[in-house]
């Protein structure tokens, strides 16, 4: 169900601080409601709520169709299916055990007890080279949820998923839809 709320004010002040609203309620139709409203203003007892409109619409008059989210490819996200990153994309929030590069095919951990605290912060994560690969867990609707990274991949440990690279750990991280395109 969707709202909406309209105000039209009428006021010789431009601040409305300072005002303390008296509201009356009078219902005119079951779906549609007016509301009347009057407000006191400390120094100017004029400042007055003319017209407040409630309004409800029934979810049905709006479109309900998700969004398709489509790679680069053109080819469309759909849960379960398999993706590979296009771009190198660092993973910070993956464990210690995790936080490392690829040489070539081989993951080279970082070396925590010869490094230790020194590490920078923009080495203490999983450097994911291009055509890493992961299942799709989840495709967020946009429209619904205005989600900036809508797409949720599922990487699992030494499962390299007919690709080069094995996950050293399991993660779940949201992508853009520009970050990984679907294998076919």
């Amino acid at each position: 169900m969707a709202f909406v709320c309209a105000l039209s004010f009428i006021s010789d002040t431009s601040s409305c601080n300072g005002f303390s609203l008296l509201h009356s309620y009078k219902p005119v139709h079951p779906i549609h409601r007016d509301v009347s409203l009057t407000a006191e203003y400390q120094s100017n007892p004029t400042f007055k709520i003319m017209r407040s409109s409630l309004g409800m619409s029934d979810a049905s008059d709006e479109s309900t169709t998700p969004s398709k989210l489509m790679d680069m490819n053109n080819v469309e996200f759909t849960q379960g299916c398999t993706v590979q990153t296009t771009k190198e994309i660092k993973a910070f929030h993956v464990g210690k055990k995790g936080s490392g590069t690829y040489n070539g095919n081989t993951f080279v951990p970082i070396d925590w007890d010869k490094e230790g605290d020194d590490v920078p912060r923009e080495k203490k994560c999983l450097v994911m080279p291009k055509g890493f690969r992961g299942v799709v867990n989840r495709v967020y609707d946009v429209n619904d949820l205005d989600a900036s990274l809508p797409v949720l991949v599922k990487f699992v440990a030494g499962d390299s998923m007919g690709g080069e690279f094995e996950p050293p750990v399991s993660f779940l991280m949201h992508l853009e839809e520009s970050e990984v395109e679907v294998v076919v």
